[in-house]
């Protein structure tokens, strides 16, 4: 299923401007000025892939758009994995991170995740994986 996201302005045929399935395994960069819809958009995108029953990963460092998507989440019944540094009551350990050479550290913890998450896991979903590992490591 596309995920839709426009339709076209001014002349021209009507049809939808949308990604699909193949592109949405590729990064998508959203730009615009502040206040602009950006998040607006993202927030319709990854609503269509709740409903549509597909998976995601969601980075927001401004906290603004993670809580309208969990809202979206429970409203359909989907649970959630959230890791929130900003949390104190139950820190994440990330014990598991350190070592001596962080590249073999980061392949033996994608190792364990992929067998836990093997049905959803994806060269891009690890590739995204990897990296925030290795940001987390630094």
């Amino acid at each position: 299923m596309n995920l839709a996201f426009g339709e076209p302005l001014g002349g021209g045929r009507a049809q939808d401007i949308a990604l699909s399935p193949t592109d949405l395994l590729r990064s998508v960069y959203t730009i615009g000025s502040s206040g602009s819809g950006k998040s607006s958009a993202i927030e319709t995108w990854v609503h269509q892939l709740i409903v549509n029953g597909d998976g995601f990963a969601l980075i927001d460092v401004e906290d603004r758009l993670a809580p309208r998507v969990l809202a979206h989440l429970v409203d359909v019944g989907r649970n959630a994995i959230i890791i929130d540094p900003s949390i104190k009551v139950t820190p994440l350990n990330l014990l598991a991170l350190h070592g001596q050479e962080p590249h073999i550290v980061v392949e033996a913890v994608l190792q364990t995740f992929e067998r836990y998450w093997w049905a959803s896991w994806g060269p891009r979903f690890e590739d995204i994986v990897r990296h925030t590992l290795l940001l987390l490591i630094e």
